[in-house]
């Protein structure tokens, strides 16, 4: 096969469909306050519109885009997990999620949360019933999760996935989020099994 050939392969694969990840929707205020589940948008949002968003899949119907919630940082303070109660930041987390992801035409959300002041019960309850609610009401078609091999991102997220794996579709594994060893590497294959299909 010829170097065009492959290209043309290349670019058929490709087309069949698109992904874009919007990172991060954190619920923190732009003054980088804590905001109780009021989700804001710190990307781009002048070049990553939602007119840009709605232009994209116009010319390509095949496109989806997922929503990456939390994150490390925000303004160089770590982002944490740090819901007032279950109830109030579940009811902020879907009416203001359901704005953005309306407003973006996004598919799917990305759980990326690294740090919390709060215990694995509270954050199960939390990230659980605002999937649950955002799916059953059709905002979103698809959840995933992102840990990594960290003691309290792995309580966290385990705690997560024993209670709402039926409204989890992927698990995201951060294996960049480690230098990556043989023997690191066979570890994270370990912590990979706590997250099978029951």
């Amino acid at each position: 096969m010829t170097i065009a050939q492959n290209s043309q392969l290349f670019c058929e694969y490709i087309g069949a469909q698109s992904h874009f990840i919007l990172a991060f929707a954190i619920d923190y205020t732009t003054s980088a306050s804590l905001a109780d589940g009021q989700f804001n948008v710190f990307w781009d949002s002048t070049s990553l519109s939602p007119f840009a968003f709605s232009s994209i899949r116009q010319s390509n119907g095949n496109v989806k885009v997922a929503l990456i919630l939390g994150g490390d940082t925000v303004t160089d303070s770590q982002t944490c997990f740090s819901p007032s109660s279950i109830d109030s930041w579940v009811n902020n987390v879907v009416s203001s999620l359901t704005s953005i992801i309306q407003d973006y035409n996004l598919d799917s959300i990305d759980n990326d949360y690294e740090h919390f002041q709060f215990d694995v019960d509270a954050f199960a309850e939390c990230i659980g019933q605002s999937l649950t609610t955002l799916e059953n009401n059709r905002v979103i078609s698809i959840a995933s999760i992102a840990p990594f091999d960290d003691a309290q991102v792995q309580s966290h997220h385990q705690a997560l996935w024993a209670r709402f794996s039926n409204v989890i579709d992927h698990v995201n594994f951060q294996f960049y989020a480690n230098v990556m060893r043989v023997q690191s590497f066979l570890s994270n294959k370990i912590l990979l099994v706590q997250y099978q299909t029951k």
